[in-house]
């Protein structure tokens, strides 16, 4: 449930306030990063692509080494030359991929930052053209709800055989990931809602969501 502006506050306005940089101390400001999914699938290219160049050039220096280590000058050279050559097929798409994420940063840089504003009297957020807001007059009650979630990561392991033969063997590991944290709200009227927390730190942000409806309500003598 969202509720409409009331005479506490206009939540446009805060966030207006709040990216022109005048707003009151008692404000908490909470950015979100800056970015956008293509500047994140570029980037993310880019650490793919330099990681495969890595293990090319390990498996290189390898065959070089063993090949050296049998006294086969020719194949060695051969070894480094072909590397060489095949190096720059990644390192000209890193270069290119670099030209697009400058281009992406610039372009989501004159966007709106998402933020969250905690405040006195309730809490706004701005994320992808959109505005919400919670007003603490309106809740009853607010409960911290956490979810443990995993995630897996998948590694490579190279072995080199007898005959100088590369091969990566993959493995995959489940290890604990950041858990989805939200608020679970009780409205005045009986009705439930939940207020998401989508910037980071999420557990910081949602503890000081508590407590400033804490003290709001001891304030105004619930």
């Amino acid at each position: 449930m969202q509720l409409q502006p009331s005479q506490t506050f206009d939540p446009e306005q805060v966030v207006h306030q709040v990216w022109q940089g005048d707003y009151p101390p008692a404000w908490r400001v909470f950015f979100g990063p800056i970015g956008g999914p293509l500047l994140y699938l570029l980037v993310t290219l880019q650490v793919l692509i330099g990681m495969a160049g890595l293990l090319l050039l390990c498996a290189g220096v390898v065959t070089a080494v063993t090949s050296f280590a049998e006294k086969s000058m020719p194949d060695a050279l051969g070894a480094v030359l072909f590397v060489g050559v095949i190096l720059l097929v990644p390192i000209g798409l890193i270069v290119l991929l670099q030209r697009g994420v400058r281009g992406a940063r610039n372009r989501t840089s004159t966007k709106p930052r998402p933020v969250m504003v905690v405040m006195p009297e309730g809490v706004v957020a701005y994320r992808r053209k959109q505005t919400r807001a919670i007003f603490f007059a309106h809740i009853a009650q607010m409960q911290l709800r956490v979810k443990a979630n995993r995630k897996t990561i998948s590694t490579y392991t190279t072995i080199t055989g007898a005959n100088g033969t590369v091969s990566m063997i993959p493995s995959t590991t489940t290890v604990p990931a950041a858990p989805s944290i939200w608020l679970d709200l009780v409205f005045q009227g009986g009705q439930r809602g939940v207020w998401t927390i989508d910037n980071a730190p999420q557990d910081a942000i949602a503890q000081c969501i508590i407590e400033t409806y804490t003290q709001y309500r001891l304030q105004a003598g619930f």
